[in-house]
């Protein structure tokens, strides 16, 4: 099983005196929790980053510093949002516990680090962010990341069918652009052009959990956890509907904003399943998929945030009940823990009320809440975990 880390502290200092820092608090961390920092497979940074030239000179320095204090270099993210809690640079970290179950090995494709943990008849692989934050235009950069991550999954003979985790990260999520005489939303040109890579015909298992969330710079970033090896069947990952909440690929065409980007073809609804049920080598989990106030496909009535984080909270754990697992053919009794839980935050002056609600909930306090535009403007939070089940 991989361990989930996090560092909130605030740091004082330049961006990189804070990443320094954080990542020098995280190896602590690791050592703390009786983990080997050899083990480290990803590591995520959130930062503050107003454009496209802050945001790459933030990814320079991180990996700088990264493989200044790391032998063995992770996958490495950086994720342009901001703390809610205020707390600057903020760290997560993915450490393999067990080595005698999973070997790592570390790979690295035109300069972008991934990681691949090798076991008997399975193996996962798992990339940071793929950005290029250097294009400007917005739809040219959501192909270039696309064609990459394609392009580094060939590498490993697999192909976007093999991907049961992916996060995108989306530049101004709600801007539209006029491109043609068309109104584009960077959302909807971001649906229309997965689209093209997610072909339901050649995806056995369904598509990805997946959360789409905007951020300040960065164009599109992409992320993703795949598996691949003879184990890998309808048994071992496993689509998992909401039973309150319609598959996002199941979207009407009202749901979406702006216009398509193609004449002929309808706009494209979002690809990707509410959840993924993974039984790994390691223990049995769900990929919780970002989760918002959606009731079937409508965004909710509530205007406030308490209310939102409530339904939102109530729709994860109808999707991980026990009788949503039974109709899904699971054997599993219960949600056993949260892993992971990430809180995106619309407006500064909710996180209180929001982290109060979540952490009474769901029962931890190792949660990293971020400011982020959510997918549909009047909705105020999004949250996503990774759940291990009894």
């Amino acid at each position: 099983m991989m361990k989930y880390l996090l560092i909130n502290k605030p740091f004082s200092g330049s961006v990189d005196l804070q990443i320094e820092s954080v990542l020098k608090e995280l190896i602590s961390d690791i050592v703390d929790n009786n983990l080997s920092v050899k083990n480290t497979v990803l590591i995520n940074c959130f930062v503050s980053s107003n454009d496209s030239k802050e945001y790459l000179e933030c990814q320079r320095l991180l990996h700088k510093i990264v493989g200044g204090h790391l032998k063995d270099m992770p996958a490495l993210s950086l994720i342009a949002q901001s703390s809610a809690a205020k707390s600057g640079v903020v760290m997560e970290a993915w450490v393999l516990e067990n080595e005698s179950k999973g070997k790592i090995r570390r790979v690295s494709y035109q300069g972008h680090p991934y990681v691949i943990i090798e076991y008997p008849d399975w193996a996962d692989v798992v990339s940071g962010s793929i950005s290029f934050g250097d294009e400007s235009n917005f739809l040219f950069n959501t192909q270039k990341t696309f064609d990459f991550a394609e392009q580094l999954l060939g590498r490993e003979e697999m192909d976007f069918g093999h991907v049961v985790r992916q996060w995108n990260y989306i530049e101004e999520i709600l801007k539209f652009d006029q491109s043609g005489g068309k109104n584009l939303q960077h959302y909807q040109i971001f649906n229309d052009i997965r689209a093209l890579y997610y072909d339901i015909s050649t995806i056995k298992y369904g598509f990805p959990a997946a959360t789409g969330i905007g951020t300040d710079a960065g164009g599109l970033g992409i992320n993703f956890y795949a598996v691949s090896g003879e184990a890998v069947s309808d048994v071992t990952i496993k689509s998992i509907t909401s039973p309150v909440q319609n598959s996002a690929y199941e979207y009407s065409n009202k749901i979406m904003e702006g216009d398509s980007m193609n004449d002929v073809v309808d706009k494209k609804a979002p690809c990707f399943e509410r959840g993924k049920y993974v039984d790994h080598p390691d223990g049995p989990l769900i990929f919780v998929s970002g989760t918002a106030a959606i009731e079937g496909e409508i965004t909710s009535s509530a205007t406030d945030a308490a209310t939102q984080t409530n339904q939102t909270i109530n729709v994860i754990m109808e999707l991980c009940s026990k009788d949503n697992l039974i109709k899904h053919e699971l054997k599993h009794s219960a949600i056993n823990s949260f892993e992971m839980v990430r809180v995106y935050i619309k407006r500064l002056e909710d996180f209180e009320v929001i982290k109060e609600i979540v952490e009474e909930r769901l029962g931890t306090n190792n949660v990293n809440y971020l400011l982020a535009d959510v997918c549909r403007d009047k909705l105020l939070v999004e949250i996503e975990a990774v759940v291990s089940l009894k």
